[in-house]
């Protein structure tokens, strides 16, 4: 009787296992579990506060590093403030070098270059770049 208790127990602890990431062979997978497991990241993603729909909100985000540089369009879908600085030291000694507001449905451009320091205080909003149409 142990021993059947014990079996369905390690039957039991190894079924709810979660899957690490590198084991896992995504071209096993059906086209279905494909889309359940990707609309299980979205949900996971979502929770933590991510938007899975490309928004970019509140963070400290260093140019070159957790984004690139370049000019970008910035669209608030709700009342955005954002302090940008010329590096970490700045940064951290709160010595912006400029600090944008832009309310909800608005638009405005920002510039970013290598090693700047993008800080969205509040609020959330897309982030677009902006190629120009002869840009390759």
């Amino acid at each position: 009787m142990k021993r059947i208790a014990a079996l369905v127990l390690a039957i039991t602890l190894l079924s709810s296992t979660p899957v690490i990431a590198a084991d896992l062979d995504l071209s096993s997978m059906t086209t279905d579990e494909l889309v359940a497991l990707q609309d299980s990241i979205k949900t996971e993603l979502n929770d933590r506060g991510y938007s899975a729909n490309d928004e970019i909100a509140t963070g400290v985000f260093l140019v070159g590093r957790d984004i690139r540089a370049g000019v970008f369009t910035f669209e608030a879908s709700e009342h955005t403030m954002i302090n940008i600085y010329d590096d970490m030291e700045k940064y951290n000694n709160l010595d912006y070098l400029s600090d944008i507001v832009v309310l909800e449905g608005e638009s405005g451009s920002i510039a970013l270059a290598d090693g700047q320091v993008m800080e969205i205080v509040s609020g959330k909003g897309r982030l677009t770049e902006d190629k120009p149409s002869w840009a390759p």
